[in-house]
């Protein structure tokens, strides 16, 4: 139970904007980002649960009187300068004034205190408060088909799809045929590929670099991964929604917006396991085309016609023995525009060019830019950490624990989102796989890897 804190009579009063629905959460910024360091982004969390520690599926209209964080049903979390402090409602109410029907989608107002507290949610003895006065929402996404036959519909779903080899024009008017026969090269780390959760495995993503996400969809009741070669461009695996393996590479990271802007989707192409070690710490080789797509909420895949095609070369892994990705690597000529350097005068002083295209530190006992996983390195977000390390008052530390698995919320699979840049929390808790009674779950031990959209939209090159 929650003890007593006292707290002034005023708290600063805060302002949030640009709430939007992310899966069964929703995420708000504070405008200016007025708690803390206004150079760092404040991030307002709700989430909504139904008493039973499930999360909602859907909304109803009413108002809700928020209770603090052990009781309530409508939670808020704030996460001031990206979670350097943590901060959770003690009073107030949360009208939900319309719902589209059977969703999460609502629209309403909400006012509220929020007060600081630990890591455990535990109010902080002469903690920081902030009131918010008039929070205001609509996250009712209305679909727009109009003059689209093929691609996004704006909201969950697509306007239609097109045939095998085929994708959609930037513009969504029609389908035509995809050119895959001048892809373009790129060249991914796969030793440094590393194990996420049972089934799914990711390169690394250092200093925004593309990367890779793999993933094996297990048939119910298995939990092992099996040697053997897997085809990416057989029929099912043209499609989220129907693949057994699937494929992502991740690339163009928007320092602006913390994220990556293009997602590209496997159209041809073998993973090669050749053996599988205890807790599936696969070894094996990789051969892939992928071409730019968006998965919707549903999982439909629409690739994106007059986009270049990508190509990986048949690559070796093993995740049981991954490198260090600082390692120095000899420099070398990289396809022009992949990435952000050709040559090594393309890169800073003190940088070089890497084989995959993009600029490394080449003294890595500089601790003022040192990328290695030192818990004094400097950083203004979690990206700007290794794996197992979060940012917080401007200098990386080390998860508690040793548990990792997020940067951000696209780092995680569906029914999870990242909290703290070190965990993937799960929403799904009826999925007694993963169910860690809401606690942080990065065990070896989940037969399944839930599929949802990835939240990529369609960006012109």
């Amino acid at each position: 139970m929650f003890f007593f804190v006292s707290y002034g009579a005023e708290c600063q009063k805060l302002e949030f904007e640009n709430v939007y629905r992310d899966s069964t959460v929703y995420f708000a910024n504070a405008v200016g980002n007025a708690a803390g360091n206004p150079g760092i982004k404040d991030i307002l969390e709700i989430e909504f649960w139904n008493g039973n520690g499930d999360p909602l599926t859907k909304l109803e209209v009413g108002t809700t009187v928020l209770t603090d964080r052990e009781s309530c049903d409508i939670c808020l979390i704030l996460y001031e300068d990206k979670g350097q402090k943590l901060y959770s409602q003690t009073s107030g109410t949360f009208n939900i004034t319309k719902v589209k029907e059977g969703t999460l989608e609502s629209q309403g107002n909400a006012s509220f205190r929020l007060v600081e507290v630990n890591e455990y949610f535990m109010p902080i003895e002469g903690g920081n408060c902030y009131d918010v006065e008039n929070l205001t929402w609509d996250t009712i996404c209305n679909p727009d088909c109009t003059g689209k036959v093929c691609g996004s519909d704006g909201c969950s779903s697509v306007c239609g799809t097109c045939g095998k080899n085929e994708g959609c024009s930037l513009d969504q008017s029609q389908c035509q045929p995809l050119d895959l026969s001048d892809c373009t090269g790129i060249s991914i780390d796969f030793g440094t590929l590393k194990k996420y959760y049972s089934n799914s495995f990711y390169t690394s993503m250092d200093g925004g670099r593309p990367y890779v996400y793999m993933t094996f969809f297990l048939p119910e009741n298995e939990t092992k991964i099996k040697a053997g070669t897997y085809d990416l461009g057989s029929d099912k695996n043209l499609n989220y929604d129907t693949c057994t393996e699937a494929v992502r590479l991740y690339s163009g990271y928007d320092s602006g917006l913390e994220d990556y802007t293009k997602m590209y989707f496997q159209h041809g192409g073998t993973i090669n396991v050749e053996s599988v070690g205890e807790k599936n710490m696969i070894k094996g080789t990789i051969t892939a085309k992928l071409v730019e797509a968006d998965i919707a909420e549903d999982n439909s895949t629409t690739f994106f016609a007059g986009t270049k095609c990508l190509e990986i070369e048949t690559s070796a892994f093993d995740v049981a023995n991954p490198h260090d990705p600082t390692d120095p690597i000899e420099p070398a000529e990289c396809s022009e525009g992949m990435g952000e350097c050709v040559s090594n005068k393309d890169c800073d002083a003190g940088y070089y060019c890497g084989s995959d295209c993009w600029c490394y530190i080449a003294n890595p006992d500089d601790t003022d830019t040192d990328t290695g996983s030192e818990s004094q390195k400097e950083c203004t977000k979690h990206i700007d950490c290794d794996p197992g390390y979060y940012c917080e008052n401007g200098k990386c530390s080390e998860c508690y624990g040793g548990n990792w698995g997020c940067h951000s919320d696209s780092d995680c699979e569906f029914g999870t989102r990242c909290t703290d840049g070190c965990w993937c929390y799960f929403d799904n808790l009826d999925d007694t796989d993963t169910d860690n009674s809401g606690s942080n779950d990065t065990a070896d031990d989940s037969s399944t890897d839930s599929k949802s959209s990835d939240g990529c939209s369609a960006l012109t090159i």
